[in-house]
Formats: structure tokens, C-alpha cells, sequence
């Protein structure tokens, strides 16, 4: 008498398969160079309003600008570094759809910030991190999925 064949096992759950395809490495990654440019920000801003007197609108934009450009050359040369092609004309798009990209998150982290400070009256460096926090979902689904497409 022989035994009956086990049961196959049951497929995975779709959520499940889709957390382990998910590239949690490269959200680390992206996460680090994130952090990196929130530095980036404080050190631009903080000088220009404390030391410099400059109206938190002109800083806060000077800081955004400054800390995309630094966010997009670690990423091009870390957290996406696979998936560099074209050339310098590839670099140039990369470039232009990152700023585009972080423009709208900048609008987002922007809108965040104001009503943080405006509406929810936070101090103005914890309003920072807010904003950011908020932008970095749309930053990551969105360069994952156009800037550096594969």
C-alpha cells in the first residue's frame, strides 16, 4: 500500500510574491543618498537664513535645487548604477527626468513644508524633514520606474 502524494503547496500570496520581487536594497540605497541630501539641505539653509538673513523661501528653493542635483549624481553612481546606459546623451536624460521628477517631489515637500509652518505652526527645521519624508515615496516609485527604467 503506498501513501498518497502530498498536497502541492499552496502558491504564494500575489502581496506576498510582490514584497519579495520589491528592491529593498535599492530603497536603502536610495533612503542613504535621501539622507545625504536632507544634509545637503540643512547645510545651504540653515547658513542662508541664520547666518545670511535670507527669507526662508529664497533658502528653502536654493537648498531643494542644490540638494537634487547632489541626490542624482549619488544615485547615478550607486543606487543606479546597473542601469546606466546612452551615454552622455543617456546622463543628460537621467538628469533632466530626476529634476523633473524631484520637481514634483519638491512641490510636494514645498506644500508640505508650508503648511507645516503655516498651518500646523512646526518649527520650521522639523517642517524640513516632514516634507522630505512625505516626497521620498513619490522620488523612489518614480525614478525606479521612469528615470532609470529598465
Amino acid at each position: 500500500m503506498t501513501s498518497p502524494a502530498p498536497a502541492p503547496a499552496p502558491a504564494p500570496a500575489p502581496a506576498a510574491a510582490a514584497l519579495r520581487r520589491f528592491p529593498w536594497a535599492r530603497l536603502v540605497k536610495f533612503g542613504l543618498v535621501g539622507a545625504s541630501g536632507v544634509v545637503v539641505n540643512y547645510a545651504v539653509y540653515v547658513p542662508l537664513t541664520r547666518l545670511a538673513h535670507v527669507g526662508g523661501g529664497p533658502s528653502y528653493a536654493a537648498a531643494l535645487l542644490l540638494s537634487i542635483l547632489s541626490n542624482f549624481l549619488l544615485n547615478e553612481l550607486w543606487t543606479f548604477r546597473d542601469r546606466r546606459e546612452g551615454g552622455a546623451a543617456g546622463l543628460a536624460r537621467r538628469m533632466a527626468q530626476f529634476y523633473a521628477v524631484s520637481l514634483g517631489g519638491g512641490a510636494i515637500n514645498w506644500g508640505v513644508f508650508w503648511a507645516c509652518v503655516h498651518l500646523a505652526w512646526m518649527l520650521d527645521l522639523v517642517a524640513i524633514l516632514v516634507g522630505i519624508a512625505v516626497a521620498t515615496a513619490w522620488n523612489f516609485a518614480m525614478n525606479l520606474l521612469w528615470t532609470w527604467r529598465r
